[in-house]
């Protein structure tokens, strides 16, 4: 899911964001003034539970990912409007449900820099064969 969103994100960049990066890549606060505003994207928890349905054997996977960035403060409700916008509805396939909003925290502020985490989630069924 990673790879496409970062696909996704990079081809249709939220309006302000200069630029959208693997979240192995993320720099300390104090190191990316040069280019705020800034994403990354990386992996959360994945979740099992059982489908459910006794002539059915698969799970529902529940994948869970973490989208931080970096911006101005004053630029911080628009940016993250933005960056909602653009993931909020979206997709990997049709056999995934819609990204949806887990909620989000302030990670750290160095003066007139703010370092949000947002945590999303989607969900698809994994048949067994």
């Amino acid at each position: 899911m990673i790879d496409a969103l970062l696909t996704y994100l990079n081809a249709n960049k939220p309006t302000g964001i200069n630029s959208v990066e693997d979240g192995w890549d993320i720099e300390a606060i104090e190191s990316v003034r040069d280019i705020v505003p800034a994403m990354w994207i990386s992996p959360g928890d994945d979740t099992a539970e059982d489908s459910g349905h006794d002539f059915v054997q698969g799970n529902y996977i529940t994948q869970h990912l973490q989208v931080d960035f970096v911006c101005l403060r004053t630029e911080f409700e628009v940016i993250r409007g933005e960056i909602r916008s653009a993931l909020i509805g979206w997709s990997e396939s049709t056999n995934h449900d819609d990204l949806a909003l887990d909620g989000g925290r302030t990670m750290s502020q160095k003066g007139d820099i703010i370092w949000w985490s947002e945590t999303y989630h989607n969900r698809y069924q994994k048949i067994s064969s």
